[in-house]
Protein backbone atom coordinates (compact mmCIF):
# COMPACT_ATOMS: atom_id res chain seq x y z
CA UNK A 1 0.00 0.00 0.00
CA UNK A 2 1.23 3.49 -0.90
CA UNK A 3 2.64 4.72 2.09
CA UNK A 4 0.02 7.93 2.22
CA UNK A 5 -2.71 5.88 2.16
CA UNK A 6 -1.58 3.95 4.95
CA UNK A 7 -1.11 6.72 6.98
CA UNK A 8 -4.47 8.06 6.49
CA UNK A 9 -5.90 5.10 7.43
CA UNK A 10 -3.85 5.29 10.57
CA UNK A 11 -5.01 9.09 11.17
CA UNK A 12 -8.82 7.39 11.62
CA UNK A 13 -7.18 4.96 14.60
CA UNK A 14 -4.93 8.33 15.84
CA UNK A 15 -8.67 10.53 16.23
CA UNK A 16 -10.06 7.44 17.72
CA UNK A 17 -7.84 7.33 20.52
CA UNK A 18 -8.20 11.08 20.40
CA UNK A 19 -11.08 10.47 21.60
CA UNK A 20 -10.66 7.88 24.70
CA UNK A 21 -8.31 10.67 25.72
CA UNK A 22 -10.95 13.47 25.55
CA UNK A 23 -13.17 10.53 28.05
CA UNK A 24 -10.25 10.20 30.28
CA UNK A 25 -9.92 14.08 30.56
CA UNK A 26 -13.78 14.89 30.90
CA UNK A 27 -14.21 11.45 33.40
CA UNK A 28 -10.72 11.84 35.38
CA UNK A 29 -12.20 10.96 38.78
CA UNK A 30 -13.98 7.88 37.72
CA UNK A 31 -11.43 6.61 34.87
CA UNK A 32 -8.48 3.79 36.53
CA UNK A 33 -4.75 4.79 36.64
CA UNK A 34 -4.53 1.15 35.14
CA UNK A 35 -6.56 2.33 31.61
CA UNK A 36 -4.96 5.69 31.87
CA UNK A 37 -2.15 3.75 32.02
CA UNK A 38 -2.96 0.98 29.21
CA UNK A 39 -4.19 3.84 26.84
CA UNK A 40 -0.80 5.88 27.19
CA UNK A 41 0.99 2.73 26.23
CA UNK A 42 -1.02 2.75 22.85
CA UNK A 43 -0.07 6.01 22.04
CA UNK A 44 3.52 5.39 22.83
CA UNK A 45 3.78 2.17 20.80
CA UNK A 46 1.28 2.87 17.81
CA UNK A 47 1.48 6.80 17.38
CA UNK A 48 4.57 8.00 18.31
CA UNK A 49 7.06 4.44 17.56
CA UNK A 50 5.34 3.90 14.56
CA UNK A 51 3.19 6.41 13.07
CA UNK A 52 5.19 9.37 13.60
CA UNK A 53 8.13 7.21 12.96
CA UNK A 54 6.69 6.40 9.40
CA UNK A 55 6.05 10.22 9.16
CA UNK A 56 9.10 11.38 10.23
CA UNK A 57 11.36 9.13 7.82
CA UNK A 58 9.97 9.06 4.48
CA UNK A 59 7.32 12.06 4.16
CA UNK A 60 9.09 14.77 6.42
CA UNK A 61 12.47 14.31 5.01
CA UNK A 62 11.44 14.05 1.67
CA UNK A 63 9.39 17.70 2.10
CA UNK A 64 11.61 19.55 4.64
CA UNK A 65 13.68 21.69 2.43
CA UNK A 66 10.77 22.77 0.68
CA UNK A 67 8.14 22.88 3.12
CA UNK A 68 10.13 23.84 6.55
CA UNK A 69 7.44 26.22 7.76
CA UNK A 70 4.98 22.92 7.76
CA UNK A 71 7.03 20.15 8.93
CA UNK A 72 9.54 21.78 11.29
CA UNK A 73 6.72 22.74 13.78
CA UNK A 74 5.11 19.46 12.81
CA UNK A 75 8.43 17.16 14.11
CA UNK A 76 8.56 19.49 17.23
CA UNK A 77 5.16 18.42 18.20
CA UNK A 78 5.86 14.82 17.73
CA UNK A 79 8.88 15.79 20.29
CA UNK A 80 6.73 18.31 22.96
CA UNK A 81 3.61 14.46 22.25
CA UNK A 82 6.45 12.31 23.54
CA UNK A 83 7.03 14.72 26.50
CA UNK A 84 3.38 15.16 27.54
CA UNK A 85 3.07 11.02 27.15
CA UNK A 86 5.85 10.52 28.99
CA UNK A 87 4.50 12.73 31.97
CA UNK A 88 1.37 10.75 31.85
CA UNK A 89 3.55 6.99 31.34
CA UNK A 90 5.43 7.74 34.91
CA UNK A 91 2.23 9.36 36.96
CA UNK A 92 -0.78 7.42 35.67
CA UNK A 93 -2.12 8.20 39.07
CA UNK A 94 -2.15 11.82 39.31
CA UNK A 95 -5.35 13.58 38.21
CA UNK A 96 -3.94 17.11 37.24
CA UNK A 97 -0.89 15.64 35.22
CA UNK A 98 -2.49 13.62 33.30
CA UNK A 99 -5.62 15.92 32.65
CA UNK A 100 -3.31 18.33 31.60
CA UNK A 101 -1.03 16.60 29.30
CA UNK A 102 -3.60 14.72 27.63
CA UNK A 103 -5.81 17.88 26.77
CA UNK A 104 -2.79 19.52 25.44
CA UNK A 105 -2.35 16.46 23.45
CA UNK A 106 -5.31 16.34 22.17
CA UNK A 107 -5.38 19.99 21.51
CA UNK A 108 -2.43 19.81 19.35
CA UNK A 109 -2.82 16.65 17.06
CA UNK A 110 -5.99 17.57 16.40
CA UNK A 111 -4.54 20.56 14.48
CA UNK A 112 -1.52 18.04 13.63
CA UNK A 113 -3.84 15.45 11.78
CA UNK A 114 -5.13 17.96 9.93
CA UNK A 115 -2.34 20.02 8.44
CA UNK A 116 -0.86 16.63 7.35
CA UNK A 117 -3.68 15.46 5.77
CA UNK A 118 -4.47 18.79 3.60
CA UNK A 119 -0.93 19.82 3.01
CA UNK A 120 1.78 17.31 3.72
CA UNK A 121 0.78 14.21 2.35
CA UNK A 122 -0.65 15.80 -1.17
CA UNK A 123 2.77 17.90 -1.26
CA UNK A 124 4.18 14.21 -0.83
CA UNK A 125 2.02 12.41 -3.32
CA UNK A 126 2.73 15.39 -5.67
CA UNK A 127 6.26 15.33 -5.16
CA UNK A 128 6.46 11.70 -5.52
CA UNK A 129 4.24 11.28 -8.14
CA UNK A 130 5.48 8.22 -10.86
CA UNK A 131 7.55 6.81 -8.07
CA UNK A 132 4.54 5.33 -5.89
CA UNK A 133 6.07 1.72 -6.07
CA UNK A 134 9.39 2.81 -3.95
CA UNK A 135 6.95 4.35 -0.70
CA UNK A 136 5.30 1.03 -0.82
CA UNK A 137 4.81 0.32 3.38
CA UNK A 138 2.32 -2.96 4.76
CA UNK A 139 0.82 -2.33 8.46
CA UNK A 140 0.44 -5.45 9.37
CA UNK A 141 -0.58 -3.93 12.91
CA UNK A 142 -3.64 -1.71 12.12
CA UNK A 143 -5.90 -4.66 12.84
CA UNK A 144 -4.44 -5.23 16.71
CA UNK A 145 -4.53 -1.68 17.15
CA UNK A 146 -8.00 -1.18 16.24
CA UNK A 147 -9.18 -4.27 18.21
CA UNK A 148 -6.93 -2.55 21.43
CA UNK A 149 -8.62 0.52 20.83
CA UNK A 150 -12.49 -0.92 20.81
CA UNK A 151 -11.77 -2.68 23.97
CA UNK A 152 -10.40 0.28 25.18
CA UNK A 153 -13.91 1.90 23.77
CA UNK A 154 -15.88 -1.02 25.30
CA UNK A 155 -14.32 -0.57 29.01
CA UNK A 156 -14.89 3.12 29.00
CA UNK A 157 -18.57 2.74 27.41
CA UNK A 158 -17.58 5.05 24.55
CA UNK A 159 -19.74 4.27 21.52
CA UNK A 160 -20.85 6.06 17.96
CA UNK A 161 -23.95 6.85 19.55
CA UNK A 162 -22.54 9.21 22.18
CA UNK A 163 -21.55 11.52 19.25
CA UNK A 164 -25.03 11.09 17.81
CA UNK A 165 -27.46 14.58 18.70
CA UNK A 166 -30.68 13.39 20.48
Amino acid sequence: MFIIDNLVEEHGSVRRIELICDYIVKNINTVSPHIILRVTKLIRNFIQNHHEKSEEKTIFSKLIDNMPKIIIPLTIQHQYGKRLITNVLQTPDNRRIVTSSLSQFTKIYNAHGTYEDTIVYPAFREAVKGQEDKYQEEDDDEKSVVDAIIANEEELGISIEKYTPE
